[in-house]
């Protein structure tokens, strides 16, 4: 897998070149790659949505800059990200709570392997940090439990519903250096402010117009309802089933679980990759809810 481009996915030539480009002096955010500037770049061939500039948060664009310095080859990608899925195993594995039971299943799950050494997706990074958060918050450790959340926030924005998890789950003393460690996210865009108002342009355009394999959503659209209202019922959905696992769950991990599962029902867009963030939280409470749907997750590359 290391070896072989990528078949099921072409983000990773999307890494490759926003990681390049900065390096050329370049902020990813404010050109993109149909720009007449890189008019005849080889990279650009096999990035997708040519027209649209990046979409992803400041520390992953730091994490292919660093990258690319070293090489621009797929398989370098693919080796650093493999690490992240080698670094779950050794925290599941080391962790003193049910975590630890967890380890196989994420090591030899088809998904994590496909998705992370052959499609070169950077997910595995932040579930990485948003398990070690959680390990840190059932800890109670405000600080370290913050930064590390802001990191997993900065390699995908998602994880920032779970902010009223952590201060429900917080003891008051320790809420103020939670916003301390968390601090690391809006100095991480400073690189990128130059953008200006289009750094949040891709992300606006993903939230509001892209959909893929989103099954309510698609039930939704069959009855005829517009695009905004179809995606309004959605959001108002899954805050009351939210709303719900907040107050009704007790452990932190079953709610993170849960609120992830919930997630991948309601929202317009759902990738196999994204299904990875569910695994180290779902497999010991709901193993066969959490394996199933992993697994019957290919069924969307056909």
């Amino acid at each position: 897998y290391l070896w072989s481009s990528p078949v099921l996915s072409d983000d990773a030539y999307r890494y490759i070149w926003e990681g390049h480009v900065q390096n050329r002096g370049y902020n990813p955010f404010l050109i993109p790659p149909a720009d007449a500037a890189f008019k005849g770049d080889p990279l650009i061939k096999k990035i997708n949505f040519p027209e649209i500039p990046a979409v992803y948060p400041p520390l992953i664009q730091l994490i292919f800059r660093a990258l690319t310095l070293v090489s621009l080859s797929m398989w370098f990608f693919k080796l650093f990200f493999l690490s992240a899925v080698i670094l779950i195993v050794m925290v599941l594995y080391k962790s003193r709570n049910q975590y630890k039971d967890t380890f196989f299943v994420w090591a030899v799950l088809p998904l994590t392997i496909m998705e992370t050494a052959w499609s070169a997706h950077f997910d595995a990074v932040g579930v990485l940090f948003l398990l070690i958060s959680i390990i840190f918050l059932e800890q109670s450790r405000g600080l370290w439990a913050g930064l590390f959340l802001a990191f997993s926030i900065s390699i995908k924005l998602m994880p920032l519903m779970f902010l009223p998890l952590y201060l429900f789950a917080l003891p008051r003393n320790e809420r103020f250096v939670f916003f301390t460690g968390l601090l690391i996210v809006p100095l991480l865009y400073i690189p990128y402010l130059s953008a200006g108002n289009m750094l949040f342009f891709a992300l606006l355009n993903y939230v509001n117009n892209w959909w893929h394999d989103g099954a309510l959503y698609m039930l939704l659209k069959l009855t005829g309802l517009s695009e905004g209202i179809t995606r309004l019922i959605l959001i108002l959905f899954f805050t009351v089933i939210y709303l719900a696992i907040f107050f009704k769950v007790r452990e932190t991990r079953n709610k993170v679980y849960l609120i992830l599962l919930a997630l991948t029902h309601f929202s317009p867009v759902l990738w196999p990759w994204y299904l990875l963030w569910l695994v180290p939280f779902g497999v010991v409470t709901f193993p066969y809810t959490t394996i199933s749907q992993a697994l019957l997750s290919f069924a969307s590359y056909f």
